[in-house]
Order: C-alpha cells, then sequence, then structure tokens
C-alpha cells in the first residue's frame, strides 16, 4: 500500500499492526478517519479500501478555515500541546495519594477502567469477526487514555467536580493504562505471522 514505508513487506503481523497503528494515530491527530478501520477490513477480505482523498475536506474548507489550520497547527503541536501536558503534571500531586488504601483504590480504579475500555473493545471486536488475539489488540489500543480524558479531568478539577486526590488518581490510571499499552500488545500479538 502506498501508506505503509518500503521495504517492510514480509515481516510479521505485529510490526505490520503497529504501523497501521501508528498510521491511524497520525490520522487521528491530522483528522483524517477515514483510513481508520480500513485496515481490519483488508485484514479479514484481503481488499484494501482506500482512505478518501483529503481534497474533499480541504475544497468544504474556508479560506480563512486552511490559513488557521496550516499556520496554527505547528505552534499548537509544539508549543501549546506540550505546555497543556506540563500544566496537567504539575497540578497532580502524587503525595496525596499515601497509605494504602488510597494506592489500593488507584489499582481498583486501573482495574475497573481496564475491565471497561478492553473488554468492551474485546467483546465488541470478536462480536465483528475478528480472531482473539487482533481482537486483543484492539482492545489494547483502545485502553489507552489521551488528551481528552486529561482535558476533561482539568475542567472537572476546575469546577470543582473532581477533588485533587481524585484528579491525582485518574491522571496516573492514564499514564498507567498508556504505558502499558505497548509491551502488553507485543504479549498479545506475539506469534502473529502474515
Amino acid at each position: 500500500s502506498d501508506h505503509e514505508p518500503a521495504g517492510f513487506a514480509g515481516r510479521s503481523a505485529t510490526r505490520d499492526f503497529d504501523l497501521r497503528a501508528l498510521r491511524d494515530f497520525r490520522a487521528f491527530v491530522m483528522n483524517d478517519n477515514s483510513c481508520i478501520g480500513s485496515d481490519l477490513h483488508s485484514g479479514e477480505t484481503g481488499r484494501h479500501i482506500p482512505p478518501r482523498s483529503h481534497k474533499s475536506d480541504e475544497s468544504t474548507r474556508s479560506a480563512l478555515a486552511r490559513a488557521l489550520v496550516r499556520n496554527l497547527t505547528d505552534l499548537v503541536t509544539v508549543l501549546i500541546l506540550p505546555a497543556f501536558f506540563a500544566f496537567t503534571g504539575m497540578r497532580t500531586e502524587i503525595g496525596l495519594v499515601s497509605g494504602l488504601e488510597n494506592w489500593m483504590m488507584v489499582a481498583l480504579i486501573i482495574l475497573v477502567a481496564t475491565v471497561g475500555k478492553f473488554g468492551g473493545s474485546l467483546v465488541a471486536a470478536r462480536w465483528s469477526g475478528l480472531d482473539w488475539r487482533h481482537a486483543a489488540g484492539l482492545g489494547v489500543l483502545m485502553n489507552t487514555r489521551g488528551l481528552m480524558e486529561l482535558i476533561v479531568l482539568n475542567v472537572g478539577l476546575d469546577l470543582g467536580i473532581v477533588s485533587p486526590t481524585l484528579f491525582t488518581m485518574l491522571v496516573l490510571m492514564a499514564l498507567v493504562t498508556t504505558v502499558a499499552m505497548t509491551p502488553v500488545l507485543h504479549a498479545a500479538l506475539s506469534g502473529v505471522t502474515n
């Protein structure tokens, strides 16, 4: 396919799956969700669905919108996004999570969050016809937490809906589930070949 780097043909399916996941992440960040899921279809049927052209989206945007996207993308990704993550990190007070009871609560939050997202995705993927390993891989990828959760947590903290202790616990859960994705994905997809 023209979306994958040359020279990767014949490598393991795990590597190909990782490349597709990376491309889908890039597509998500670039707001091109058309190619997400096309790999699942091509894996099941052997046919690839090419992503739709960006030109159709470009033509519907005003000149001002195109100029803003073109000129602000670098500013947002290089300056504002890291500043937001640093801001969230500075608001996270690990010292508030002290004692066995609080750490058990963190473990329970991680368990419930993982069972909810991983389990729901696994069941849906199996129901859609994926084999167990690929369904587990999809569940692992869906179990990561991202920017949206951190935004909601910060808003909740600002409005007083979430206490500083719960905020810290939920940020820890987001970090643990996101960092665990790579090793767990490799374990889930070990032994998968083309």
